[in-house]
């Protein structure tokens, strides 16, 4: 079969979860700036939701797609191997957005590969949200947008760097 060496491209993962995962992040988010913010909670929830939906549909997959460029760039698409620990590192960290197929050990690289995205994507996430929410949130709390973009995505990414780490230590066990 051809496409069993095609790797596995991570975005199809990880665009399912994020959508599945889109609601509680929102009402996270949003309780955060419900008590933090001095806005009505019904803008903090249009604000929060619009965000969310925009860094989701957009903010991702752009940084998947990002990510993929680098990983080629840096790898030429060729696999770095698993026999040393750098190697291992080099695999899901630098190849972490397309996943060279080492069917034997996917169940501990899928995990490592997530954690390694969730670093850029908080950062997409971050830079989305906060232009998102200048738009939706003008005149009210602007200076306090930059800050709650960075909390806010702070407190969920740590909730699914978190989940994936319990993911990933599952899978080393």
């Amino acid at each position: 079969m051809m496409l069993a060496n095609a790797g596995v491209p991570m975005i199809a993962l990880h665009l399912p979860a994020m959508i599945a995962l889109l609601v509680p992040i929102i009402a996270v988010e949003y309780l955060y700036g419900r008590y933090t913010l001095a806005i009505a909670n019904s803008r903090v929830l249009s604000g929060v939701a619009g965000a969310n939906l925009a860094s989701t549909l957009i903010g991702i997959p752009t940084t998947w797609f990002l990510m993929v460029v680098l990983n080629i760039a840096t790898t030429g698409g060729e696999s770095k191997g698993l026999d040393t620990l750098p190697e291992k590192l080099a695999s899901v960290v630098l190849q972490s957005a397309w996943l060279v197929p080492y069917e034997a050990d996917l169940n501990w690289m899928i995990p490592a590969a997530t954690l390694a995205l969730l670093v850029p994507y908080f950062f997409a996430s971050v830079f989305i949200e906060r232009f998102i929410l200048r738009k939706v949130w003008k005149g009210e709390t602007e200076n306090e947008i930059p800050s709650f973009a960075w909390a806010a995505n702070g407190i969920t990414y740590t909730m699914l760097a978190l989940g994936t780490g319990v993911m990933l230590a599952q899978a080393l066990i």
